[in-house]
């Protein structure tokens, strides 16, 4: 009876989210603790790993995201991160404490960075529902935007495989941008 099903990267599969969403079922990711090749929020990955995690939830179909907790610390994570798990660092808090209020980790910048990167396919997938609405958009630009919306393998093949160069994110985060902008310019 759930609305929401929210399930671990590690066991994502798209074909169930597809029959989930048929049933009107939102999909969400949770992304807390799995083991390489799965992106995760702990300090001992790169930051792409962190910020690919949006781009992946969009390349599956998931609608949110969902993280355990962004404030867990057992004594002083500026001097220990490992939460609950040595191999775990930073599992469970996104902030520090500070002594003004907490502190954003770099991971959580790094993931918020992916959340914008989500907003602006989005974006694109709007502009281009809507251009087709209208009818007479240019076809070329059209299949350039739906390649674009459907997320280049070599940056996301699956829940289990992505880039690790920042520089195809980056220009694919370019080749999106520029495409919204066409489409505000045919309106």
């Amino acid at each position: 009876d759930a609305d929401i099903l929210c399930v671990r990267v590690a066991s994502f599969n798209p074909a169930h989210v597809a029959q989930f969403k048929a049933m009107g079922k939102e999909m969400w990711m949770y992304v807390s603790s799995p083991a390489h090749p799965y992106p995760s929020l702990v300090i001992d990955y790169p930051a792409i790993a962190h910020r690919i995690i949006p781009w992946m939830a969009w390349k599956v179909g998931a609608e949110g995201l969902l993280s355990w907790c962004v404030n867990f610390w057992e004594g002083d994570p500026w001097k220990n991160p490992a939460s609950f798990q040595p191999d775990q660092n930073g599992n469970g808090f996104l902030f520090y404490p500070g002594t003004d209020g907490p502190v954003p980790s770099i991971r959580l910048e790094a993931l918020r960075d992916g959340i914008e990167d989500y907003e602006y396919l989005w974006l694109l997938r709007d502009r281009l529902e809507q251009a087709k609405a209208r009818g007479g958009a240019d076809p070329a630009l059209v299949a350039q935007a739906e390649h674009l919306l459907n997320v280049d393998p070599k940056l996301v093949e699956s829940t289990r495989a992505y880039a690790k160069d920042p520089e195809l994110l980056m220009a694919s985060r370019e080749a999106i941008a520029k495409m919204i902008e066409a489409f505000q310019h045919d309106d």
